[in-house]
């Protein structure tokens, strides 16, 4: 479980609609949400293709029981407000798949906020 935080000069009404774009364009299922503030998903099974192989082919109810028992890739999203318009965002994630979407999401909310203030009145017209 790894944890990663980031500040953004933008009011949490303006960052959650991005959140929630990234996490289900990741084919994350947003299990709970809380408008403005919190989001919970839940994503696919995590396994090794190898090991799965192999059980299949050797010890079949292995195989199964290795299935259901593997952990789901969650994130939790919580956004506060900080100052008059910022916004600290913390991610909460586990596994590997987690952590891609993690620094997916980072990744962009960062490059939206560095562009020139006249680069986003031409974006969204």
């Amino acid at each position: 479980m790894s944890s990663d935080t980031i500040n953004l000069q933008k009011s949490p009404e303006d960052i959650f609609p991005e959140l929630q774009n990234g996490i289900t364009s990741a084919r994350q299922t947003i299990k709970t949400i809380v408008p403005n503030q919190t989001i919970v998903s839940e994503g696919k099974r995590e396994y090794s293709n190898l090991l799965m192989v192999v059980l299949i082919l050797f010890l079949w109810p292995g195989a199964i029981v290795y299935y259901f028992t593997s952990e789901r890739t969650t994130l939790t999203v919580i956004v506060t407000k900080h100052g008059d318009t910022g916004s600290t965002i913390t991610i909460n994630s586990n596994g590997k798949v987690g952590d891609e979407i993690t620094k997916y999401i980072f990744h962009n909310l960062q490059k939206d906020s560095e562009m020139p203030e006249y680069d986003k009145k031409e974006e969204k017209e």
